[in-house]
């Protein structure tokens, strides 16, 4: 774990890391919470070997549990301690997640810190606080938001999207997904990979609005970014046409840049007879705008279009009147 982020979750490590033994247990009840119900545990010692939520769990205390799965609402603003947290509902933490094995396939929104060795994620996961652990990430489907900080032993993109304005402390592995700075859609940002960046196949999707600082997406690597394969996909928002000269940084990575050569190029937005380059530069990729159509061009083009078809018509009218002659 790097030294420098040590101070910003220090806090929340130790609520992380807290005893994790009790002088005696308040078994939380009804177990299952039935669907319609609501439970309020306000107690530092909750606890259940086993507990299932179908309706509304608000946790402001301390709950400790084996196995805790999560179909309903759960929100957590105190400390929930597991071996195995299963979120396949909605999860609003705001406290602390300690635990071994974290999965999410429903909406989980982090503000606070989910503590785990195993994350696994196919569904919708906002980290605006952090995420911290000695294992690995996998991103196997759905969307991983990231503004927030991730600490782990790796990051795995196997599908879905990692895409955030937050710094991922960990090597990312992509095999396969898309990696996105900002917002997808909605908005330019910047993605820091504190680590390696190893790209196998999948798509970098860069979204483009303008040429001034921030209209842009901006992928920080802090070591080497290596490509076996993949897709550098460029999206131009909002009706924006570059100029010939416009060139945008999408790519930086300290430790080099290595195999984009042969990576298969995406552009979405403008029109077909752009003419873009992408070169190794500033100490990343950088994407420009070679040659840029004419107006007209559009007009020759089109004026060509319509003679050849006036042409065609008038060979197809002389072979009929001279078939009917």
């Amino acid at each position: 774990m790097h030294q420098r982020y040590l101070a910003a979750i220090g806090s929340a490590v130790f609520i992380a890391f807290a005893a994790n033994s009790y002088a005696a247990c308040v078994s939380i009840s009804p177990n299952p919470n039935p669907a319609g119900h609501t439970v309020n545990n306000v107690a530092a010692n909750g606890c259940s070997d086993d507990y299932q939520n179908n309706g509304t769990l608000n946790n402001a205390g301390t709950i400790a549990t084996d196995t805790l799965g999560n179909d309903g609402t759960l929100n957590n603003s105190g400390q929930i301690k597991y071996n195995a947290l299963s979120n396949n509902g909605v999860l609003n933490n705001s406290g602390a997640l300690p635990g071994s094995s974290f999965s999410n396939t429903g909406v989980t929104n982090n503000a606070g810190i989910i503590n785990s060795n195993s994350v696994q994620n196919t569904g919708t996961l906002l980290n605006a606080g952090a995420i911290i652990g000695t294992g690995n990430v996998n991103q196997n489907g759905g969307t991983l938001v990231n503004n927030g900080l991730i600490v782990e032993n790796k990051v795995n993109v196997n599908g879905g999207a990692l895409q955030g304005n937050g710094i991922v402390v960990a090597p990312v592995i992509v095999n396969g997904g898309t990696i996105n700075a900002g917002d997808m859609g909605a908005g330019t940002g910047t993605l820091t990979i504190d680590g390696k960046l190893s790209f196998n196949s999948g798509v970098l999707l860069t979204e483009i609005s303008g040429t001034s600082a921030g209209s842009f997406d901006l992928l920080k690597v802090t070591d080497k970014a290596s490509f076996l394969g993949g897709v550098l996909e460029f999206s131009f928002l909002d009706g924006y046409l570059p100029d010939v000269g416009d060139s945008w940084l999408f790519l930086t990575a300290d430790g080099g840049v290595s195999g984009w050569e042969g990576l298969t190029r995406e552009f979405l937005g403008v029109p077909s007879n752009y003419l873009f380059d992408v070169q190794a530069a500033n100490g990343g990729l950088v994407l420009s705008v070679a040659a840029v159509p004419e107006p007209e061009t559009y007009a020759m083009m089109i004026a060509g279009l319509g003679f050849l078809t006036f042409v065609v018509r008038r060979k197809k009218s002389a072979s009929f009147q001279g078939f009917a002659a």
